[in-house]
């Protein structure tokens, strides 16, 4: 400790109120392999996982009738590391953070269909809905516009699914190829 406060770790002469020289270590059981210490506003740390590595990809696209609107989301994980989520019936659930969300219909027939996403029952102002139809590339249908958002979640959570704003023709579409893609960035 020099006369200014300053506390010196394997350094003679601290320049700032904790100077360390070499490596350090810090644990209170949160820490593991690929975690960042992060601060919340209060300048308290603990080790989180990164936002960009936070992702989930899931499949197997399911419908269900509510009065006349078809709502939809997809039912098999491919794969979660997205912390605080959790899926029931057609609704995931999405915890504080900043999501980039992307999702896709494939159509087995001729027809057409449009969607968007909603936020707590209410279409997303901040997403792009999606249109598939029936578009042949390399003699298979596929979705010309996928749907496509980035939302905040700051206070709390929010449950997101999916709505058919039009369709025109079947909705058979091919559950395996149907996927939503969630991206944590913040």
């Amino acid at each position: 400790i020099n006369n200014a406060g300053n506390v010196g770790i394997g350094i003679a002469d601290p320049t700032a109120r904790l100077d360390v020289t070499g490596t350090v270590k810090i644990t209170d059981g949160s820490q593991a392999t690929g975690r960042v210490l992060t601060s919340d506003a209060t300048g308290f740390a603990t080790w989180q996982t990164p936002p960009g590595s936070q992702v989930m990809l899931r499949n197997n696209i399911t419908y269900a009738f509510s009065g006349a609107d078809v709502l939809l989301n997809y039912t098999n994980e491919l794969y979660n590391s997205l912390l605080g989520t959790s899926y029931s019936g057609t609704t995931l659930t999405l915890s504080q953070g900043v999501y980039e969300i992307e999702s896709n219909i494939f159509l087995n027939e001729n027809g057409m269909v449009e969607w968007n996403m909603r936020i707590d029952g209410a279409v997303s102002t901040k997403s792009i809905s999606g249109l598939a139809a029936p578009v042949t590339y390399s003699g298979s249908n596929a979705s010309p516009h996928k749907q496509e958002a980035i939302i905040n979640v700051s206070v709390g959570s929010v449950d997101i699914d999916f709505i058919v704003l039009n369709y025109a023709g079947s909705l058979n579409a091919d559950p395996a190829q149907c996927w939503v893609r969630i991206k944590r960035l913040q």
